[in-house]
């Protein structure tokens, strides 16, 4: 079962990138007014031939719900058309604890979430001894669950695409990434599929 939920706030529509491009040759009057030559242009500019700043143009700001310490700090290595503010420790733990919506993913290997829990009831009771927040921080476990607002360009996300829906990145960023595919709508994955390198269902 997955952990984490993706609600897209914003795209910003094709049309931005198609006018950009257009901008470059003065050639506006080819433009069929966001229809198929516009898209077309898009995918053969940006991506046959590679002028990978024209694609970004394009954004997609997300709410990712679930996500955790140690996928988060995968995804910071994607750093570049990417924007992150995420949920504080220091502001929420022992309210995030107290009201009972403070989690943490589950392993894939019993002992560790035997560890997991372990862990966890010794957060709760530092919470209980009203322990600062930033000391509690030092003892939460890298599957801690937090939300974020993230703004990618379009090159962003292919390439986080690209090296995390294979077989070699790990179960909970691989999840993470097919969520974002799917939360982006339809009329931009012409511009996306190629960047799916194994698809959801073919990884065991």
């Amino acid at each position: 079962m997955k952990n984490i939920k993706i609600e897209l706030l914003h795209s910003t529509p094709l049309s931005i990138c198609s006018h950009a491009i257009r901008t470059c040759w003065n050639s506006f009057n080819k433009s069929d007014n966001g229809g198929q030559k516009d898209l077309e242009l898009i995918d053969r500019i940006g991506n046959k031939m590679k002028h990978e700043s024209v694609k970004n143009h394009i954004h997609f700001t997300f709410y990712i719900e679930g996500i955790t310490t140690k996928t988060l700090l995968a995804l910071t290595r994607h750093d570049v058309g990417v924007e992150f503010s995420v949920m504080s420790t220091r502001y929420t733990t022992a309210s995030s604890v107290k009201s009972g919506k403070a989690k943490y993913t589950e392993s894939k290997s019993e002992f560790i979430n035997k560890c997991l829990q372990d862990i966890n009831n010794m957060v709760n009771e530092a919470v209980s001894k009203n322990i600062a927040n930033d000391e509690i921080s030092l003892i939460l476990p890298q599957s801690w669950q937090y939300d974020l607002t993230c703004t990618m360009s379009l090159t962003a996300v292919q390439h986080f695409l690209k090296l995390r829906t294979t077989s070699h990145a790990h179960w909970d960023i691989r999840d993470l990434a097919y969520e974002l595919y799917n939360a982006i709508p339809n009329e931009y994955k012409y511009l996306l599929d190629d960047c799916i390198i194994e698809k959801e269902g073919d990884i065991k």
